[in-house]
């Protein structure tokens, strides 16, 4: 039996996507320290935030599943490119005393966002998962304003 998503994609194809996407993150993080350490750590997080914020409408206007791969790979590379020099400045403007906390800060202000992220996916995605992946794209560009 074949299961549709609720915008007609079938599961078989949301899980390709999801596993381009996937696979595609893997040397995101590593891609992001060595940008930091090549262009700098605020150009590579703007790259990064750049980069996903144009992946995420070329999934929105994808066509075809090879075409909704096609997006999920450059946004998987983006992904996580801001993570290693978010880190590498605050390991180098924090006083040593103050890194636990600033670190701990860091990381519950990425699991609030993830979380803000995903309220926002199911109230956008409930009508129309094009207007969710285009809202993502346009809170990264604004994220780096």
């Amino acid at each position: 039996m074949r299961h549709q998503a609720c915008s007609g994609t079938s599961l078989t194809a949301a899980g390709l996507v999801s596993a381009a996407f996937g696979l595609a993150t893997i040397p995101s993080r590593p891609a992001g320290g060595h940008l930091a350490d090549r262009i700098g750590r605020r150009p590579a997080i703007v790259l990064g935030l750049c980069g996903y914020a144009v992946a995420q409408p070329a999934i929105a206007a994808s066509a075809s599943l090879a075409w909704a791969v096609a997006g999920a790979v450059p946004l998987g590379l983006a992904f996580e490119l801001y993570e290693p020099p978010g880190q590498a400045i605050i390991g180098e403007s924090v006083p040593e005393r103050h890194r636990v906390r600033a670190f701990s800060l860091f990381g519950a202000a990425l699991a609030a966002g993830a979380m803000g992220a995903g309220l926002l996916a199911a109230v956008l995605g409930r009508w129309d998962l094009r207007r969710l992946f285009v809202t993502d794209a346009a809170t990264c560009l604004a994220a780096h304003c």
